[in-house]
């Protein structure tokens, strides 16, 4: 074990601590691979603090090496040169360079080979701002506070770590388990670094781990061959941006069927060929359990594995590639897959309260059936908890039941097919998620439909409060004064009246409607015309005859006995010595009298001694609560 360097000590100046000794201890376990890959490198730490870890390096590592130490500490720079003399590291042969600067803002790029980073990452509600005097006491709060998960600090290296390490650079950065390092170790993979774990601790309440990104380095050439197929590694010209993108699908796609080739001629291991295999120290991602054929073959094998993620990577870029480039030819090797899958994983675990898979079944299995109509897509619940206990599920291929975790399995023969399905079927899950209880109008619509399907449905209007009820109602027209004119009655329409093409005309008038006359005087009263009324027609010179010249109407009970067309019989005819009787007394309705016949004065008005004289009774007048007018004067 090699002897820690002693350190200067200042109250504004972070001390060593777990994370620091562990830096230490991750340089002793590397320091062969190191020394025999580096005799003479460029060393970079980025917020030194006491430069304990520097002087480490000077003192048992790489004594012969260039050094730069940089903090934003005024005060932490004058520790880190103290801690230097204290151990005799700058006597030392080599150079060690403090600088105050924030991060590698003034380092040249490309120029470090060894880069250490030991960042702030306690989770904290923002970065501090830098102090503007070298007294203050918060100097101390940018060593420790990272932001709000404690990773503000340190992606601010990582985005720009490609900048300033050299070909086939490594670096050294620090994680607590609270940063997320898997993820964070996830992300740059993809973009094209090798991540490994190098030392991992529990310090106290934290767990740490120390991860060393290194770039793909190698010798630069301006064209790789593929096969027979020679293309350019470094595009020139004016390109637009689709242009670029397809050029590298292109690139890729050829790549990988160059490393397929390669993989299975000769017995020639996949594994060999990629360029991974010729990284010293590099870390493979952990193997899952095996799983096994019917025939008791293997078929989760390292080469199988990767063999299928690269024939799936394939088979996306050939399908963006026929559709963005024209007359596009995948490689003559290359077999387009029948049907391809995907798996997503539902989090049943992590809510073990939502019942993802009623959700996305729906009542009677519609919800499933409308993801698949709008993605095209095969979409089918399975792994644990997808069928009832007591049954089980096998792989398709005869083999062992299936013990995957739940999670849908997505076919289709396109791939923008199963991403339309993944998109669809993750909304209805976070829905669920994000939805508060009792307010998921998913599930209220498909409980609904349920109802609707079992016939248990019951319809309920929601209450309306009369004032508002009242506001609702639209202006209505008044019904009595509406008046038909083939029945004479109030209440409908003319083209509502059954009596209209002449059905039941003698019944309905003889029962239900009144007299011409007395229709007539109802009209005239509100101000209105009924065609229905008769009307005396005009013979020449004579003129509309009055009231009590009209023919006399016929009783209700003549009318329902005796035909319309058939006239009225004649008055007897008038004698001298007996006068015709007077006309009746007007009744309530105001009925005009008959006309006499034609051919016959009027008679004359009755005097005062005719009057007096015995008179034959009147005839009986219609029934009515108005007194009947006094009889003309003579």
């Amino acid at each position: 074990m090699l002897p820690t360097p002693e350190v200067a000590v200042d109250d504004n100046v972070y001390e060593p601590a777990e994370d620091s000794f562990l830096l230490l201890d991750c340089f002793e376990k590397v320091m062969e691979p190191l020394q025999s890959k580096y005799t003479c490198p460029v060393v970079c730490e980025i917020g030194a603090g006491s430069g304990v870890v520097t002087a480490f390096l000077k003192l048992h590592i790489f004594p012969e090496a260039l050094y730069l130490a940089t903090d934003v500490n005024p005060t932490a720079c004058s520790t880190i040169r103290a801690t230097l003399r204290k151990n005799k590291a700058e006597t030392a042969s080599g150079s060690v360079s403090v600088l105050q600067m924030s991060l590698m803002s003034g380092i040249r790029e490309k120029a470090i080979d060894i880069l250490l980073f030991n960042p702030p990452y306690v989770p904290a509600e923002e970065v501090p701002e830098i102090p503007k005097t070298d007294s203050d006491y918060t100097w101390l709060d940018l060593a420790l506070l990272g932001g709000p998960d404690g990773m503000v600090v340190t992606w601010q290296v990582l985005d720009h770590l490609d900048d300033h390490l050299a070909p086939g650079g490594i670096a050294f950065i620090l994680f607590c388990a609270r940063n997320k390092p898997e993820e964070v170790a996830s992300i740059m993979r993809s973009r094209g670094w090798l991540v490994e774990t190098v030392i991992h601790r529990k310090a106290g309440w934290e767990v740490l781990s120390m991860s060393r990104p290194t770039k793909w380095g190698g010798t630069k050439s301006r064209t790789v061959q593929f096969g027979t197929e020679k293309l350019d590694t470094i595009i020139t010209g004016h390109l637009t941006q689709e242009q670029i993108d397809a050029y590298q699908r292109y690139f890729r796609v050829e790549e990988i069927s160059h490393y397929l080739r390669l993989g299975g001629r000769n017995r020639t291991s996949l594994v060999d060929v990629l360029p991974s295999s010729r990284v010293q120290s590099f870390k493979r991602d952990p193997s899952p359990p095996p799983q096994y054929d019917s025939s008791g073959n293997r078929t989760n094998t390292r080469e199988a594995r990767i063999r299928g993620q690269l024939e799936k990577e394939r088979d996306v870029l050939v399908e963006l590639a026929a559709t963005t480039i024209k007359n596009y030819d995948p490689p003559v090797d290359y077999r387009r897959p029948e049907k391809t899958s995907e798996k997503l994983y539902i989090p049943n675990k992590e809510y073990p309260d939502i019942n993802f898979v009623g959700l996305l079944l729906g009542p009677r299995g519609n919800t499933l059936r409308q993801l698949e109509e709008k993605s095209g897509a095969k979409l089918a619940i399975r792994g644990k908890g997808s069928v009832k206990d007591g049954k089980s599920i096998t792989d398709g291929r005869g083999g062992a039941p299936v013990e995957d975790d739940l999670h849908v399995l997505i076919s289709a023969d396109k791939t923008a097919k199963i991403q339309k399905a993944i998109e669809l079927a993750n909304e209805v899950m976070d829905k669920a998620i994000s939805s508060p209880v009792g307010q998921n109008d998913l599930k209220r619509d498909q409980l609904r439909e349920l109802a609707v399907l079992n016939g248990t449905l019951r319809e309920t209007k929601p209450f309306v409060p009369p004032e508002v009820l009242g506001q609702r109602k639209p202006p209505m027209k008044d019904i009595t004064s509406v008046v038909c004119r083939f029945c004479g009655k109030v209440g409908h329409y003319s083209r509502d009246c059954k009596l209209r093409n002449g059905e039941g005309a003698n019944s309905s008038r003889s029962f239900n409607s009144p007299s011409p006359g007395i229709q007539e005087g109802r009209a005239s009263s509100r101000g209105e015309t009924d065609s229905y009324s008769p009307r005396a027609e005009k013979r020449g010179r004579e003129e509309e005859l009055p009231p009590w010249k009209r023919q006399k109407p016929a009783t209700i009970s003549q009318i329902g006995t005796q035909q319309r067309s058939t006239p009225p019989p004649p008055p007897p005819p008038a004698t001298v010595s007996q006068p015709p009787p007077p006309p009746p007394p007007p009744s309530g309705a105001s009925i005009p009298p008959p006309p006499p016949p034609s051919g016959n004065l009027p008679p004359p008005p009755p005097s005062s001694e005719a009057t007096s004289s015995a008179l034959p009774p009147p005839p009986p007048a219609l029934q009515s609560t108005k007194t009947p007018p006094p009889p003309p004067p003579s």
